[in-house]
């Protein structure tokens, strides 16, 4: 009985032994799992100041500038989008493709221009420029020497309208659709005859 107590006592003793070294283990692996987890989010959060700041320069450039060289746009527009994609889930990212989205319509590329706006729509659903993004690219489709799609444009002001009731880009809508398919020449002779 003496013999099967130490027995006993030595698997307990064992057990103890190996069940704190599972315990130093596991708490070795924790901690290199949040220093891995702290380093990633060091490492995304690195990588969102090096874009946040690349974008800003960008900004910065565009908000000085009195002529727009197309390469230089583009280059700014890539690094608008790449911040807004890669850093989504901050409060700057649909700011920065609205913005891309108005320097590529300024440089007439209204193909990018009609990406960065569909994109800062869909993805930033609560965005409080939404209804603007919305009313640009309506406004693409609209135009006559660009996207010239009357049909895709008045579903896209009819959004608006739904969407933003009672805001003014409800109301300029509205006189969008009344206009769609004029050329320049016939509003200009309906304003004209409205100021008689």
């Amino acid at each position: 009985m003496t013999q099967l107590l130490r027995y006993l006592f030595s698997f307990c003793v064992l057990c103890a032994m190996v069940s704190c070294q599972n315990t130093e283990q596991q708490t070795t692996q924790n901690k290199e799992l949040t220093n891995k987890n702290t380093d990633t989010l060091a490492g995304a959060n690195d990588e969102c100041e090096k874009l946040l700041l690349d974008a800003q320069k960008y900004d910065q450039i565009f908000l000085n500038a009195t002529s727009l060289d197309a390469n230089v746009a583009l280059t700014g527009v890539v690094a608008f989008y790449n911040y807004a994609n890669i850093c989504h889930n901050d409060t700057l990212g649909p700011i920065y493709l609205f913005k891309a989205g108005q320097v590529c319509a300024s440089i007439n590329d209204a193909d990018k221009a009609r990406t960065m706006y569909e994109k800062c729509i869909a993805d930033y659903p609560k965005f409080n420029n939404r209804g603007a993004a919305l009313f640009l690219l309506a406004q693409l489709y609209d135009n006559q020497t660009v996207l010239h799609n009357e049909k895709t444009a008045k579903e896209i002001y009819q959004q608006i309208i739904k969407e933003y009731p009672n805001s003014s880009y409800a109301t300029d809508a509205k006189a969008a659709i009344q206009n769609l398919g004029k050329s320049d020449e016939e509003l200009v002779k309906e304003f004209i005859n409205k100021n008689k």
